[in-house]
């Protein structure tokens, strides 16, 4: 079982999943999971996923399978595919 948490807030999720964060709203495999918060400010995974696409900083404690797309910083482990940020990339 893998976990995202915004701004705090735990959601569960399935390893592999597919995860989106687009206008502050949270989508799992294409189905909306969090109401659209006022502020996004911090996206932390734990846990093994498919693919990440994220207009804020992430972070990832796991692995991602494919992509990983982010519109700033990117804290992460293992990335299968490409990685595309608009700040600095870190792996832990």
């Amino acid at each position: 079982m893998a976990t995202i948490k915004v701004n705090g807030k735990t959601i569960d999720i399935i390893d592999g999943a597919d995860i989106k964060v687009q206008s502050n709203e949270v989508f799992i495999d294409g189905d909306p999971v969090a109401t659209k918060a006022k502020d996004v400010i911090r996206i932390e995974i734990q846990g093994d996923v498919s693919n990440i696409q994220c207009d804020h900083s992430v972070t990832v404690r796991g692995n991602v399978r494919g992509d990983l797309n982010a519109g700033h910083s990117v804290q992460c482990f293992n990335v299968g595919g490409n990685i595309d940020a608009g700040g600095m990339v870190t792996t832990q």
